[in-house]
């Protein structure tokens, strides 16, 4: 982002900005505009780069990837991303740098004081600044999903997927409908990957309320799940919970972080107010599926948006005794005895999964129960 912005002269002196309809936090203000005024997408947006610690391909290569995506997928993209694509020769990264770089240009003459906060660093103490370069960041990753992702999840991700999933809608008998389910929340639900297997564990999708501040992430939920009954708001954590971009306010018996609570810069007040909308007996899942290893590398690559580790066993004992919170451990972060909590948390380096469960009687014994869950196909 910082590079771009030390670009910022050529960016907005090549390129010429028309206003088109734009459902995001820039919502009094257009989406960009490629080169030469092409008209752009319905949602237009920005980026960074690929949030993947893994060696990056040379450019020949991964030309050669992309070319041979097939047209059908690349007429899916939305006009502005097809048209940036094009103009970078079907290199992904160069395109993704050159679309938010579009829409820097465009926020420094259509919001300066916001522009002026991002390239002053106020992201570090301003809630809103910070949000804002997620947005940024994840609008850019969803712009060409339909090319990086086309396929779905691989069989080890759907099995640690359906394990979060699981967490969040615990019951004895995983194979039965949950009886009266109440709300769960996915926060940072992107193009809503969880929905399908919340659905599995009995959750149905008139419960399911997904909310992420990449307006474009969402439109590609919206999208996939277009026959379902599933809610997705674009917007924040705190302003979904407060009840300020819902219809109502709602209380939740579960409330998952699934790859997103890294985006918080306080974990302990954000999982405070995930517990203030909990109902008795509720849960609060924080997962990461590539374990906190790789958020540990992907916060070293993007330090303005990823603004925290995940907690280890040890801060989230003081944290659950805090707010009153049960922690509980899935199976497979069992070390029978071996290494204690530490190696409990090497375990969940590889694949991160904790809940912090609120009473139902709101009387805790302050034990950590050690299993939560039974997860046999997880082996790590």
């Amino acid at each position: 982002v910082f590079y771009l912005l030390k670009r910022e002269a050529s960016f907005t002196s090549s390129f010429k900005l028309n206003p088109i309809n734009k459902k995001s936090l820039f919502s009094n203000v257009p989406s960009f505009m490629a080169k030469g005024g092409f008209g752009g997408g319905d949602s237009g947006r920005n980026q960074q780069r690929k949030l993947k610690s893994k060696k990056k391909r040379p450019v020949k290569q991964q030309q050669q990837r992309i070319s041979a995506i097939s047209p059908t997928l690349v007429q899916s993209l939305d006009d502005d991303a097809r048209a940036v694509l094009a103009e970078c020769s079907n290199d992904l990264d160069k395109a993704r740098t050159s679309f938010l770089g579009y829409n820097l240009a465009y926020l420094e003459t259509s919001m300066p004081e916001l522009y002026k906060s991002i390239k002053d660093g106020e992201h570090m103490k301003n809630r809103e600044t910070h949000e804002a370069l997620v947005e940024l960041s994840w609008d850019a990753i969803a712009a060409f999903m339909p090319i990086t992702h086309s396929t779905g999840p691989t069989a080890d991700s759907s099995k640690r997927l359906q394990a979060v999933a699981a967490s969040a809608g615990f019951q004895e008998n995983r194979n039965e409908q949950v009886e009266d389910a109440g709300y769960y929340l996915d926060v940072g639900c992107g193009n809503g990957l969880l929905l399908p297997f919340l659905k599995k564990e009995g959750i149905p999708a008139a419960s399911y309320v997904g909310c992420d501040v990449s307006s474009r992430m969402i439109e590609l939920a919206e999208k996939e799940y277009l026959s379902t009954n599933a809610i997705f708001i674009s917007d924040s954590f705190e302003n979904v919970v407060s009840g300020s971009t819902t219809a109502e306010k709602k209380v939740y018996d579960g409330i998952v972080f699934n790859g997103s609570i890294q985006f918080f810069p306080d974990i302990t007040q954000t999982l405070r107010t995930a517990a203030d909308n909990l109902s008795k007996g509720g849960r609060i899942v924080l997962s990461h599926i590539n374990g906190g290893a790789f958020v540990s590398k992907e916060m070293q690559d993007n330090p303005t948006t990823v603004r925290t580790l995940m907690p280890k066993i040890s801060d989230l004992k003081d944290i659950a005794k805090t707010l009153d919170l049960e922690l509980t451990l899935p199976s497979f972060a069992r070390t029978d005895g071996k290494g204690g909590v530490e190696g409990a948390d090497m375990k969940l380096e590889d694949f991160y999964l904790v809940v912090l469960k609120k009473s139902t009687n709101g009387i805790h014994d302050g034990n950590m129960i050690s299993e939560y869950i039974n997860f046999p196909e997880i082996k790590l």
